[in-house]
């Protein structure tokens, strides 16, 4: 004879427990929020003569407490908490009136608007930490991740908190789940395996073996000291699963052995931390190998618990028991009707092999290019990086040193190199649109930097200008063609004017000095002038020589002094 289970079920609010139940029904899932719904008579929340949904109406938004255990073990019992998020009441005209209430584990708290915010140098435990130090301690969260290393930088970006941890969850291999009281992040609670034996509490279980494809190799690279690095899933030991998930596993591996090869879209900065990644899927891929899924009549079955499955093993010799195996519960529906009749249908993974819950559909969020403000620009590493704060982030928020794209760069300091200032608004863009992987393609101006001084409406003026004022201004106005070196000093310029017939002309405010170490040649196939108020040769020697003639004319004096003078030619002529 079956044992009798008996369920407790508790309102926030109320004195007694809720009795008569009509129906209990909940739902859990590794990496989402437990669901719930139970339906008991109108009168326990509705009183005779008030006003249709006035009083049912106060249940929203209050904790129930569902507790099951054998009638003969009401000391033990399985505890459900949850908030409820809808209130149903139906009237009848030939039957009775009835209340549904149904809702959520409190994780749903954690579906509040999406957010956009950074993580900097932070370990998983702490971003836990601070994201859910917003919540109420209706939660009671155990935060223990397997992974334990800081991480540089880690975006949130478009994302509610639920949404964020649960893909931290996959990313990391970690579990997240509602256990039924409290919130579970990492390591799940060890425990005593809960025997389950076929006729005895296990109504009937099913398991499908599968090939599933877990070949593959991942690229990365660092910047910082330009290394590549790669890591495949065959270098990955894979750990004991139990007989029929390692017969699978070893099958899978011989049948579906071509490697594929892509790029890390994550920003692994070590060898390391790609082996730890791939680690990660390749024991997720482990998961499609076996489904096992049953049904039990035990209370005591819970998101996380081990179970030990047990089956009659007839044999000539004896009726004995055969393990079928030990399972992690990744998956758990429980019903109980009006009658007391219980019911669980579950969804394991060979335990033991710590294996990480398998990926849900919650995908990496997709970040466009947007605007920025630069907030250093000191490259510790010299490698022309700058560090910015997206328009989003707050206070001390601001990204790690991430690199700037330039027309052209290269070894030996080669290419071209202008870094953008600090204050200067700067574009954003991602590589693999990854938040975590920002880099900057470009300035650009705003209402509190503009170009006023090259707008002309013609587009006339091309410029490059430093922070200190050092400027190149190119003029394409026809006819006026001209560039101009300049600085913050208006006295100091230096133009190159170009004409038609293919005339230079160089121009400057002040003095114009030409100094060559080793000499100074000018050549030219026409006359070379010099004009001005004065002209002064100072050397140690002067030659001046001819082909044809030397003039030598003044329209006022000519002198010349020596200590000796020589004059010599054929014929001398004195006026």
């Amino acid at each position: 004879m079956d044992k009798q289970v008996q369920a407790v079920v508790q309102l926030e609010g109320l004195d007694k427990p809720i009795t008569p139940i009509s129906q209990i029904s909940i739902m859990q899932q590794m990496g989402n929020h437990m669901t719930f719904s139970v339906g008991f008579p109108i009168e326990i929340l509705e009183r005779s003569g008030a006003s249709f949904g006035q009083q049912s109406r106060q249940a929203l938004g209050k904790l129930l407490t569902m507790s099951f255990s054998y009638s003969t073990e009401s000391a033990k019992s399985n505890i459900f908490k949850g908030l409820i998020t809808d209130v149903y009441t139906a009237k009848y005209k030939q039957r009775g009136d009835e209340i549904v209430v149904s809702g959520a584990s409190p994780t749903v708290l954690l579906e509040g608007a999406p957010k956009c915010r950074t993580f900097a140098d932070k370990t998983l435990k702490q971003v836990l930490d601070i994201v859910l130090s917003d919540y109420p301690d209706i939660l009671k969260p155990l935060i223990r991740p397997k992974h334990t290393q800081s991480i540089p930088y880690l975006t949130q970006y478009f994302e509610n908190d639920f949404t964020f941890i649960v893909r931290l969850a996959i990313h990391y291999g970690e579990a997240c789940f509602w256990d039924g009281e409290r919130f579970i992040f990492g390591e799940m609670q060890a425990g005593k395996a809960i025997p389950l034996q076929l006729v005895k509490n296990l109504k009937h279980f099913e398991m499908t073996q599968s090939v599933a494809t877990s070949a593959y190799r991942i690229k990365g690279y660092n910047p910082i000291n330009n290394q590549i690095f790669e890591s495949t899933s065959s270098e990955i030991s894979t750990p004991n699963l139990g007989n029929h998930a390692d017969y699978a596993c070893a099958i899978s591996d011989k049948l579906m052995d071509r490697e594929g090869l892509v790029p890390s879209i994550h920003p692994f900065q070590y060898s390391n931390q790609l082996k730890e990644y791939v680690t990660t899927r390749r024991m997720q891929d482990l998961n499609d190998l076996i489904k096992f899924n049953a049904s039990s009549d035990s209370p005591y079955l819970n998101l996380g618990r081990e179970v030990d499955i047990l089956a009659n093993k007839k044999t000539p010799q004896s009726n004995g028991l055969e393990q079928i195996g030990k399972y992690s519960i990744i998956g758990l529906s429980i019903s109980m009707d009006s009658s007391g009749n219980y019911s669980s249908i579950f969804e394991g993974e060979p335990s033991g092999s710590n294996l990480p819950p398998a990926r849900t559909g919650v995908r990496h969020p997709v970040c466009q290019a947007q605007t920025a403000i630069v907030k250093d620009n000191n490259d510790p590493e010299g490698l022309g990086r700058v560090r910015v704060q997206l328009r989003w982030q707050q206070k001390a928020e601001m990204t790690p040193w991430i690199r700037v794209i330039l027309p052209y760069a290269g070894a030996q300091s080669k290419g071209f190199y202008f870094i953008p200032e600090i204050g200067d608004e700067v574009f954003v863009d991602f590589e693999h649109h990854n938040p975590d992987l920002p880099f900057v393609i470009g300035s650009t101006y705003n209402g509190g930097q503009k170009p006023v001084s090259w707008v002309d409406g013609k587009n006339n003026y091309k410029a490059i200008q430093t922070r200190s004022g050092n400027l190149i201004s190119l003029y394409d106005e026809k006819g006026s063609e001209a560039i101009r070196i300049t600085n913050a000093n208006s006295e100091s310029m230096l133009q190159l004017s170009f004409a038609g017939d293919g005339m230079i002309t160089l121009v400057t405010n002040g003095e114009l000095h030409f100094e060559g170490k080793k000499g100074m040649v000018f050549k030219t196939k026409g006359d070379i002038e010099f004009a001005g108020n004065g002209f002064k040769v100072d050397a140690q020697n002067v030659d001046l020589a001819a082909k044809q003639s030397v003039n030598i004319k003044s329209e006022a004096q000519a002198k010349m002094s020596g200590k000796t003078i020589d004059i010599k030619g054929n014929l001398i002529k004195l006026n």
